[in-house]
């Protein structure tokens, strides 16, 4: 399946998003050759913005969508949901703010079943194919481990 370039924001389409814009969600390689696809998961988003609900503030998508080189710079896993559309990393730069994001997720009902707490971020994601009911911690992970 061929896969569009990024030319402007509107390429995402986000109308089921009240409160995100499609440049949050953009490829951030700014390469005229991104290949990255252009559609966010519909799943993702509706999470998002109960998350979002549940936090009463916004929030910050800091990692949307990515191509296959900007995945691979960032350091990203091969099949990353990311390149998929299926993940977000959200700004959270104080753990208070890590803590309060994990803890909204898991009010009832769980909104994401696969999430990485990095030092300054919250991934969350909504892959089929991937494991579920998994939480990471980036920079330590068992060694092999694939989630």
């Amino acid at each position: 399946m061929p896969r569009a370039h990024h030319r402007a924001s509107s390429d995402v389409p986000l109308s089921m998003a009240a409160h995100f814009s499609a440049a949050e969600f953009l490829c951030r390689c700014a390469r005229p050759e991104c290949d990255a696809i252009r559609d966010v998961s519909p799943d993702l988003l509706a999470r998002l913005e109960r998350l979002r609900e549940r936090l009463g503030r916004p929030l910050v998508v800091t990692s949307g969508i990515r191509c296959a080189w900007q995945n691979q710079r960032v350091g990203g896993v091969d099949g990353s949901e990311h390149v998929l559309g299926r993940a977000a990393d959200l700004a959270m730069p104080t753990s208070p703010e890590r803590y309060a994001v994990i803890e909204a997720n898991f009010t009832v009902p769980t909104l994401f079943t696969r999430l990485g707490v990095g030092g300054t971020f919250v991934h969350v994601g909504v892959s089929d194919e991937l494991a579920s009911k998994v939480l990471w911690v980036y920079g330590q992970r068992s060694r092999g481990e694939r989630v």
